[in-house]
């Protein structure tokens, strides 16, 4: 698939030349990322020796918001590199090294993504409080405390 037909495979319409282009794309190693660190888990599991590479990330907060009037479940539209690089990359570009993309080509739609509300742990205010501003933050919504509430954790 080229790009002309990549700007029109997104979700089945064209796309603005310009809206949110990019351009001037690099790549480069990892380095003291202050969200994630990277690792690689090795253990035994049963009688072979195994590994795994894995990220540590962040604790964070998400949450399955309910829109009442519109009886309708919310999301927040993001705009995520990876995803973008890793569809363009395996899409459209096949076999081609990143360096070698003209990645203005591609339109950034490309790499949203349509998400719970959610936000990483990183003040001192409980699970709620950080919830709460998440959910003003990314959805405009000013959700009374009360009606937030913790269905599960895990990390």
């Amino acid at each position: 698939m080229d790009s002309q037909s990549a700007e029109a495979e997104v979700n089945g319409k064209m796309t603005s030349p310009n809206k949110f282009r990019i351009d001037t794309v690099s790549f480069e190693p990892m380095v003291d990322s202050i969200y994630l660190r990277a690792g690689r888990m090795r253990y035994n599991q049963g009688s072979r020796k195994r590994a795994w590479d894995l990220m540590f990330s962040h604790a964070s907060v998400a949450c399955l918001l309910f829109h009442v009037d519109k009886r309708s479940l919310v999301f927040v539209k993001q705009f995520r590199p990876a995803v973008y690089a890793n569809r363009v990359i395996n899409e459209f570009e096949s076999g081609k090294l990143a360096s070698e993309i003209d990645w203005s080509k591609y339109p950034s739609e490309l790499g949203v993504t349509h998400e719970l509300c959610a936000g990483i742990v990183d003040k001192s205010k409980s699970l709620v409080e950080i919830m709460h501003e998440e959910i003003l933050e990314e959805c405009g919504y000013n959700c009374p405390l009360e009606n937030i509430c913790k269905i599960t954790s895990f990390r």
